[in-house]
């Protein structure tokens, strides 16, 4: 059977939890590769960590095409945030680099390799709002890390100075030209390849974000219904706590931290191994929640929930104005009024 592939391709920090969780599960005649064989995606990515030099596609291909061949559905939807590009990750001095996303076209070329001219969809987000929720996703992952130091990327210490790496991680946010990467897609797949839902779309209207993604993918248009967001953010205090115990996390690395992410939880998998029972599996699964993420989260984040302000007026402006033009030409390209957004 000759399948239609849709990928959906991020960025990171743009709803794609959302999307992944709440919706694209729920859209019938469509096989959602997240929720039905994330094996799938796994391929694509294995392929997207090859040494470019050594990469075999055709190998990649009759994997997938294996797999595929057992599928009913004629539509499929591969998804990956990590599809769109890389934007944390270290050089091989130490330092981060912080340009987000440098890895776009060469992810671009890896699905050109493996899919020919599938179908696309990105779910972009204002660029301030980016910025905010990237440094959130470095704290909920046990970092340290100030905003001021974020915010402004280059090493300033030692005998070498690098515009773009950072010993913490950094953003340069002037790398964030939604439209530069929209004509990566529109050259590699076709301007009418490409779907672009923006993430205030889903957030403040839905339905209408809902169908534009079905008739993209051609499948009969379904009310979503109230959908509560999900991967909520630290609330102001909960930041405030969480970078005073993120110093003393036990993760990889950290090398003053004693508390477990996850209590226990290993001492309980290796007696799993040995003999499972109800009681190790209802230990493991209280343990997985019981972690400094779900405590910042469901006990200090709803007394009285007040979401940070970390790039204050000023700062805010100052990227605002730095993408109204970009973002205007952007808002041609994919025929949406980004005004009513913040856009502009």
């Amino acid at each position: 059977m000759l399948k239609t592939i849709y990928i959906y391709v991020g960025p990171h920090r743009s709803g794609s939890q959302f999307l992944l969780r709440k919706i694209t599960p729920n859209i019938k005649g469509l096989y959602d590769v997240r929720s039905k064989n994330v094996a799938l995606n796994e391929i694509v990515m294995e392929a997207m960590d090859e040494h470019p030099d050594f990469l075999d596609p055709e190998s990649y291909k009759e994997r997938i095409s294996g797999v595929l061949d057992a599928i009913d559905e004629d539509k499929i939807l591969f998804a990956n945030e990590e599809f769109f590009g890389d934007y944390g990750r270290r050089m091989s001095d130490g330092p981060y680099i912080s340009q987000p996303f440098y890895d776009n076209q060469f992810r671009i070329d890896v699905l050109k390799k493996l899919f020919g001219n599938p179908k696309i969809i990105m779910t972009p987000r204002r660029q301030d709002l980016w910025v905010e929720s990237a440094y959130m996703h470095f704290i909920h992952n046990f970092q340290t890390v100030e905003f001021d130091e974020f915010f402004n990327p280059g090493m300033d210490k030692g005998p070498n100075l690098f515009k773009f790496r950072s010993n913490n991680q950094s953003i340069n946010f002037k790398a964030l030209d939604w439209g530069v990467y929209l004509k990566n897609y529109h050259s590699a797949f076709g301007e009418e390849n490409v779907l672009v839902i923006p993430n205030e779309m889903m957030r403040h209207d839905l339905q209408d974000a809902v169908n534009m993604l079905c008739d993209f993918t051609k499948v009969d248009r379904f009310d979503p219904g109230e959908i509560p967001q999900v991967n909520r953010s630290y609330s102001a205090p909960a930041l405030r706590a969480a970078k005073l115990i993120n110093r003393f996390i036990l993760v990889p690395g950290n090398r003053f931290g004693f508390i477990p992410v996850h209590p226990f939880l290993k001492e309980i998998q290796t007696q799993r191994a040995k003999k499972e029972s109800k009681l190790l599996w209802f230990l493991a699964g209280i343990s997985r929640r019981i972690s400094p993420h779900w405590f910042l989260n469901e006990i200090v984040g709803r007394l009285n929930y007040k979401k940070p302000d970390n790039l204050g007026p000023e700062r805010r402006e100052m990227v605002l104005s730095h993408y109204r033009r970009a973002n205007k030409d952007y808002a041609e390209m994919i025929h949406i009024d980004l005004e009513k957004y913040g856009y502009y």
